[in-house]
């Protein structure tokens, strides 16, 4: 959906399936994510809805997808405390989870939000080291790879992010414009040999 109208047609039929099926959340979520690009205040009410409608259900999952999006939008907002608070929520039910994804993905969003803020960094370590615990078990295994080396860049460790890499490109060499398009921004030093 490149152009205004296309995210707004989308939204409409999105709105119109969720009148004859209100029982599926999921459809909230997807609302909430076709939503944000035109409207962001109108996208956020439809995510935390999802949250509500997620957490009501026992979906956790679904619940920490919303609640991710809302943690980035507080903070895109400058609204650094309730950022924090979604942090805090999807740490808590990724403490529980039993899909590794979920778990990856909730110790990646934690550790991106302590280095964004520059507070907690032996938090965000341990946060990044816990995420790539989980990376052989994810299905997104290429994605969680180029998130978590983008994360190791961000902590001031960009040499550390090229083993990642490399066992990226060797596992899957379809992600090689990915990496190098990733490899662009980190700078790495050449020792000679």
């Amino acid at each position: 959906a490149a152009s205004t109208g296309e995210w707004g047609t989308a939204g409409r039929n999105l709105e119109k399936l969720a009148g004859r099926h209100p029982h599926i959340d999921w459809i909230v979520f997807v609302r909430a994510t076709v939503t944000t690009p035109t409207d962001s205040d109108a996208g956020e009410r439809l995510y935390l809805e999802a949250a509500r409608r997620f957490e009501a259900a026992g979906n956790v999952r679904g619940e920490v997808l919303a609640r991710m999006n809302l943690q980035s939008m507080f903070y895109q907002s400058g609204r650094i405390g309730s950022a924090a608070q979604q942090v805090e929520r999807v740490i808590s039910l990724a403490e529980r989870a039993q899909d590794p994804e979920i778990r990856m993905r909730a110790r990646a969003t934690e550790a991106q939000f302590f280095v964004a803020t520059g507070t907690k960094l032996g938090r965000a370590h341990r946060a990044l080291q816990q995420a790539e615990a989980e990376l052989d078990a994810v299905p997104t295994y290429a994605e969680a790879t180029l998130r978590l080396a983008t994360l190791r860049r961000e902590m001031g460790r960009p040499a550390d992010a090229l083993p990642l890499l490399v066992e990226l490109l060797e596992r899957d060499a379809y992600h090689l414009d990915a990496l190098i398009a990733l490899g662009h921004t980190i700078p790495f030093v050449w020792d000679g040999s």
